[in-house]
Parts: C-alpha cells; sequence; structure tokens
C-alpha cells in the first residue's frame, strides 16, 4: 500500500529507508509541486484496492486540499521540503528509526536554511515531530471530514 507514495517521493524528491527497510521517510523537494495524473497513474494510484480508493476520495483528499490551503495561509515559505510520509514497522517503533530516516534531510535543509514542512492526521505523531525540532503551527479539525490535523514547521 505504501509503494504509490514511495514511487511519487522518487519521481518529486528523494526516499530515506533503513537497510532493512523497517523505516522510510518520503520527501517532495523544493519547487517540485504537486504530483500530475500521469505521474500518479505511472506510481500506481490508479491500481490500489477499490475499497482504499474509495475512502480516499471521500477522506484523504478533500482533507490534504484543506491542509495545503492551511499551509498557504500560514505563509509557509513556497519553497520548502515537504515531508510526505513517514513510516516505521510497528514492531520497530521507538528504536530511533523514525528520526534516523528524517535526519539526512532535515540535516541538509538546516544547511542550506530552507524549511521543512510536514503535517500529520494522526494524533500519536505531534510528540515525535516535536522531538525532531518541528513547531506545531496549527492544531485543529478538517471541517469537511471531521479529521484532526497538525501542521509543523522546522
Amino acid at each position: 500500500m505504501l509503494r504509490p507514495g514511495v514511487v511519487l517521493a522518487r519521481a518529486l524528491g528523494e526516499v530515506w529507508c533503513t537497510p532493512d527497510l523497517a523505516a522510510v521517510a518520503c520527501w517532495r523537494r523544493p519547487g517540485a509541486g504537486r504530483p500530475t495524473d500521469e505521474q500518479r497513474r505511472a506510481a500506481g494510484v490508479d491500481r490500489l484496492p477499490p475499497d482504499l480508493l474509495r475512502r480516499r476520495a471521500e477522506r484523504s483528499e478533500p482533507a490534504y486540499e484543506y491542509v495545503e490551503g492551511r499551509r498557504d495561509a500560514l505563509r509557509v515559505p513556497p519553497e520548502h521540503w515537504y515531508c510526505t510520509m513517514v513510516g516505521v514497522e510497528g514492531s520497530r517503533r521507538r528504536e530511533g528509526l523514525g528520526s534516523a530516516v528524517l535526519a539526512p534531510v532535515l540535516a541538509r535543509a538546516a544547511a542550506s536554511g530552507v524549511p521543512v514542512f510536514l503535517d500529520t492526521f494522526n494524533p500519536a505523531d505531534p510528540p515525535f515531530y516535536t522531538r525532531n525540532g518541528f513547531r506545531c503551527l496549527e492544531e485543529d479539525v478538517e471541517p469537511g471530514t471531521g479529521l484532526p490535523y497538525w501542521l509543523f514547521l522546522r
């Protein structure tokens, strides 16, 4: 299920993972923009299971569009790294693997003065991002879907 996100990240930015693939971080480089329909098809987004595609269309897409508008309203600099996904295998959490796969891009971004933005809809994530140097810009609920969200900048 993560494959389309990883393929899109490779096309628009970078993917960092642990050698055993227990953790992955996907990045969109500054100025990359949103994936095109062609890139999404090439990544296999349209081949996801029908139930997942339906849920995505009903909840995820409207929520992400809303959050994108909030990012602009909060005046996040247009040239920024965007962390699209961080994942750690459940049995391997709390080993520092998530931080390890974030570190290469966070270090480069800090050295070059380019900010890093990310969003999450998972209530368990904010402490992790705060520990990794992110500042919460906004915590709220997306009005159309009722999903809670957090926006972070570093």
